[in-house]
């Protein structure tokens, strides 16, 4: 593949990618998604004298092409946060397949669950994190969410787990199988070797959990499960079937 000396061959060499269909059309959504939003940067720059930055510009095109996406009737049904996640795997992904998402896997009798998120719009940007616990009848516990402040994605997942984490010791006697889909954050967690700017983080996380941190990850491939018991004996009351907010 040559070097395109025009904005028409640059289009044609990103359209005559190979790929499966179903990849393809993720692919091209993408690429209307690129235009468009270098299009309107580049009528608030020249008209209204404002620009935004290369983060939010890609954080826009993302947003976008999530969006445009959940509107074809090419692509399967899939959420915009597995899109999101999983783009690669959905490009490469053949039609003649049906998409094969990991289910939910409840834990042993006499254990319960923890599966934590974050995510950050714009990465650093405005960021949220979430989580639920259940029982191994699928029944949830509790569950949170709350604000995360200004961070990267990693950082929300980080802020994720911790918070979930204490609410486990103040809230659950049963051992738990904590998951996530950070294999980053997992990483960090097992090695204890997180970057400089979030050793705060695991630094109390390990002290929550005192006798020694194992986590897990879930992918579309995949499931890997570390035990963590717990120390603590509290007990809690019954829940509603959402779950108490606990406050963050």
């Amino acid at each position: 593949m040559c070097m395109p000396n025009t904005f028409g061959q640059l289009v044609q060499q990103w359209y005559s990618c190979p790929l499966p269909k179903c990849g393809q059309v993720l692919w091209r959504i993408a690429i209307a998604a690129i235009i468009w939003q270098l299009w309107l940067e580049r009528n608030s720059r020249v008209f209204n004298n404002q620009c935004s930055s290369l983060g939010g510009v890609i954080e826009k095109v993302i947003h976008n092409t999530l969006l445009w996406a959940g509107a074809s009737q090419k692509l399967p049904p899939l959420p915009s946060s597995v899109i999101r996640k999983h783009w690669k795997k959905i490009i490469y992904f053949s039609t003649h397949k049906k998409p094969q998402l990991e289910e939910w896997k409840p834990p042993p009798a006499g254990h319960v669950k923890l599966n934590f998120d974050g995510s950050s719009f714009g990465n650093p940007g405005q960021a949220g994190i979430g989580g639920v616990v259940r029982d191994s009848g699928g029944h949830c516990i509790f569950v949170y969410s709350g604000p995360a402040g200004c961070c990267s994605s990693n950082e929300a997942e980080a802020q994720a787990m911790l918070t979930g984490e204490k609410l486990l010791r103040e809230h659950v006697t049963e051992p738990v199988y904590v998951e996530g889909d950070s294999k980053l954050v997992i990483r960090w967690a097992k090695a204890g070797k997180p970057p400089w700017k979030l050793k705060p983080i695991f630094d109390e996380l390990k002290l929550v959990t005192q006798n020694g941190i194992l986590f897990g990850t879930i992918s579309l491939d995949q499931e890997t499960l570390w035990l963590i018991p717990l120390q603590k004996k509290v007990s809690i009351g019954i829940c509603s079937k959402q779950g108490p907010q606990w406050p963050l």
